[in-house]
């Protein structure tokens, strides 16, 4: 069974059960996630040995979009991003830059989920220091809008569930974005395995 798993500590985030539809024939073997039309798989949640959050994709998934997303995040250019806070108080400055991307082709589907990521530069400058100390966080949120009925009885993302982790570095990012490319290739490899035993 092809899975592929991500890890923070006692958290892991693991992809698996990879089914490919292709634009081609039964027979014909893929070279990259373009020639793909569903991509339908699992994401599991796990704290230790609990699931704290699961779904299936049926037709949008986001793993293979993931890696992009993330490489965005990791690269936007902060001062277009928000200014969250710029305190000065004597000789102390403390600059907060904001920035956020979701990743959420359909909303609302049943079993469907979505990734938002946050980016915090923080900018600190104590009275006694010549220049501010200056670092990244990101927060990641996967989760699952459910729909609800509004008065007029018209569908709407009322609630849902949602994972935040908070305080990730760029390199668990870039993990996690390694995490999502094996796992694509390996389900193009499963599948291309696949076509070939098929001929035989």
């Amino acid at each position: 069974m092809t899975r592929r798993t991500w890890r923070k500590g006692d958290l892991l985030i693991s992809y698996g059960n990879p089914i490919i539809t292709t634009f081609g024939a039964d027979d014909e073997k893929i070279e990259s996630m373009r020639d793909v039309i569903y991509f339908y798989y699992d994401i599991t949640i796990l704290h230790g040995k609990k699931t704290i959050f699961s779904a299936s994709t049926h037709d949008f998934p986001k793993v293979p979009s993931l890696p992009a997303f993330l490489e965005h995040i990791l690269t936007f250019d902060m001062t277009k991003g928000y200014a969250l806070e710029r305190t000065e108080d004597g000789g102390f400055v403390r600059n907060v830059d904001y920035a956020q991307l979701v990743l959420e082709d359909a909303f609302g589907m049943d079993n469907e989920y979505y990734y938002k990521i946050e980016r915090y530069d923080y900018s600190v400058k104590q009275e006694d220091e010549e220049s501010p100390k200056k670092w990244s966080e990101y927060t990641l949120t996967i989760g699952r809008a459910l729909l609800g009925r509004d008065d007029d009885g018209v569908f709407r993302e009322d609630f849902g569930e949602a994972i935040v982790i908070k305080y990730l570095t760029a390199e668990e990012l870039m993990a996690l974005k390694s995490t999502a490319e094996a796992f694509c290739e390996a389900a193009i490899r499963d599948y291309n395995e696949s076509v070939e035993v098929a001929k035989t």
